[in-house]
């Protein structure tokens, strides 16, 4: 393995890896500032530049050729500047706790999702766009490394209950949160629907 297959696997499928993992906790997070968004940013940046860093391959030259590392620049972009001579490329993040419901109103707890709400395509899972903008990477340099990324969700039982645990872990201020319903369609994607139930809810909090 050479350095800049190690740099690759150190600087972003590591920590992609590591959000990821993270995601998986049943914790209520402030939807605007955590470490959640602070480690997406950072990520987005890195994704972003690594091609121009280790090879001097400009970011303009690639984003036509993948939707995902287009929004990906976008994301690093509009972190670092909020605000963008094109507006149409702004984006932010906002972080949900995610449940599916089954048909029985019933649900359970799948991650923590990190959505990035893009002024053009609308809202976007992080995690998958960041995991599909690396893969290009990794394609457009020509890396030989072995990485099979897949976007964790939780398979728990389906309940009529909710609970989610409030963490200094992950923020230093919780300011409210966001519920994100989700059920599977027939194409084997999850698609947000209404909760259309009653749910016993518990939230405990470290604050």
């Amino acid at each position: 393995m050479d350095k800049e297959e190690l740099d690759f696997l150190t600087t972003i499928a590591k920590p992609w890896e590591t959000i990821n993992r993270e995601l998986g906790h049943t914790y209520s997070v402030d939807p605007e500032v955590s470490d959640y968004t602070s480690g997406a940013s950072g990520l987005a940046v890195t994704i972003k530049h690594f091609p121009e860093v280790t090879r001097n391959i400009k970011a303009r030259s690639l984003i036509n050729k993948s939707r995902a590392y287009e929004i990906i620049s976008d994301l690093a972009d509009s972190t670092k500047h909020r605000r963008l001579a094109k507006s149409t490329r702004e984006c932010e993040l906002r972080v949900g706790s995610m449940y599916e419901r089954n048909d029985d109103a019933k649900f359970r707890f799948l991650r923590n999702v990190i959505n990035i709400k893009h002024k053009k395509h609308g809202s976007i899972d992080f995690a998958t766009c960041a995991m599909e903008a690396s893969l290009f990477v990794v394609n457009e340099l020509g890396l030989k490394i072995v990485w099979h990324p897949k976007v964790f969700n939780n398979a728990g039982e389906f309940s009529s209950k909710m609970d989610l645990h409030i963490s200094r872990k992950n923020q230093l201020a919780w300011r409210g949160m966001q519920l994100q319903i989700v059920r599977l369609n027939e194409k084997g994607e999850y698609e947000p629907v209404e909760m259309n139930s009653t749910v016993e809810f518990t939230l405990t909090s470290e604050f």
